[in-house]
């Protein structure tokens, strides 16, 4: 390609062909520019379709410095959202500059009540000398509501993808059973996000059977948990877990069809 380039611009030197004629040569260099801006869109719905979180709850924090990525400001913040039972969970978030309904944040937001729309992100990073999974909700839009339109509070998301760890069955102190497993949901520019799940009850006993390389897809919800971590030496530490609480999932495999588990 580099040496056709070459002998069309020494061609054209040569014979003194017109700008325009020049334009019509450049014309497919412009064509591939624009397939690969389709080509990164069509992957952007694609990931967008297999990863989409709506959340409806309270920012609980200012906004803070995270990272800048390709020219970008990114800042984190926290959204705090109320289950049906009072529970709160506590979604940390990450917002760019960019996102619309965001351009006040120097401001400050906490206190505000929010609807979000985006995706659930992974990401690893060493806390304590260890190499800690960690999750964020990365933002795509962000609404400020009213007080009233506030009190209606959401959390759900939709992923899918493929379970990349043998699932693991176990009992609740209370004597409830669960089933964990990891889902791997791709992302553009073969990265991948790799989100724990739990399922419950009956759920849990269908999930148990899920192989690794299983397609499925699942519903549910983003719960934060506090569990206390004891070390060797006798110390205790309060840290947060975040997951995602099936409520219903489906085999997505050619030959198991599509099932609801």
């Amino acid at each position: 390609m580099i040496l056709n380039n070459i002998a069309v611009r020494k061609y054209d030197n040569e014979r003194g062909m017109s700008s325009v004629t020049k334009m019509q040569r450049r014309q497919p260099h412009e064509n591939e520019k624009k397939n690969a801006a389709d080509e990164e869109r069509t992957m952007t719905e694609q990931s967008a379709k297999r990863n989409q979180v709506f959340l409806t709850g309270k920012i609980v924090s200012g906004f803070q410095f995270s990272h800048i990525l390709c020219g970008k400001y990114f800042y984190k913040t926290e959204l705090v959202v109320k289950r049906n039972s009072g529970t709160l969970d506590y979604i940390p978030l990450v917002v760019s500059r960019e996102v619309t309904g965001v351009s006040d944040i120097s401001f400050g937001m906490e206190g505000d009540y929010v609807s979000v729309k985006g995706e659930l992100w992974s990401y690893r990073r060493y806390v304590s000398g260890k190499n800690r999974l960690l999750l964020s909700v990365y933002v795509e839009m962000l609404d400020t509501l009213s007080q009233n339109d506030g009190s209606r509070e959401k959390n759900g998301i939709i992923l899918e993808g493929y379970v990349c760890k043998p699932p693991v069955c176990r009992m609740t102190p209370m004597g409830r059973k669960i089933t964990d497993i990891i889902v791997a949901v791709n992302r553009p520019y073969n990265r991948a996000d790799y989100i724990p799940c739990i399922c419950w009850g009956a759920y849990a006993s269908a999930a148990a059977e899920l192989g690794i390389g299983s397609h499925i897809q699942l519903q549910g919800r983003i719960q934060s948990r506090e569990y206390i971590k004891r070390y060797y030496d006798g110390r205790c530490m309060t840290r947060t877990a975040y997951e995602v609480s099936a409520s219903e999932i489906k085999c997505l495999d050619g030959n198991g069809g599509t099932c609801k588990v």
